[in-house]
């Protein structure tokens, strides 16, 4: 996922799917709510800062990054990346960058055939 990024300059996070609750919510923080980043430490975020979050929280957020709570680990089965672009990014730069993400898991897990849906 990181190649990509810098090779496509699309800030990506990954979740660990079987931990989202409910349905995902793009929205902006209006307060100061806080969450759990993958390094242990609370974040507070600031006012106007794009999240994504569930019904549970704060999933991640563009100025701190993802929450600890769906952060990918060796008992991930599923798998959510979530590319944050910029508005009217083509659809084929998009899909681009996911398969760049996927190239690099088939490099990585060789007798992992991994099911992609797409959802631009």
């Amino acid at each position: 996922m990181f190649l990509a990024e810098l090779k496509n300059r699309i800030l990506t996070s990954g979740h660990d799917l079987d931990e989202i609750k409910g349905n995902l919510i793009f929205d902006i923080s209006k307060e100061a709510k806080e969450y759990l980043k993958l390094n242990g430490q609370t974040q507070k975020l600031k006012k106007d800062d794009i999240i994504l979050k569930d019904q549970k929280g704060i999933l991640a957020s563009i100025l701190y990054g993802p929450a600890k709570r769906t952060s990918i680990s060796l008992k991930t089965k599923n798998v959510l990346y979530f590319a944050w672009c910029p508005y009217q990014i083509k659809e084929e730069v998009m899909v681009n960058h996911l398969n760049d993400i996927v190239s690099s898991l088939k490099l990585a897990f060789k007798s992992l055939i991994p099911k992609i849906k797409n959802h631009c």
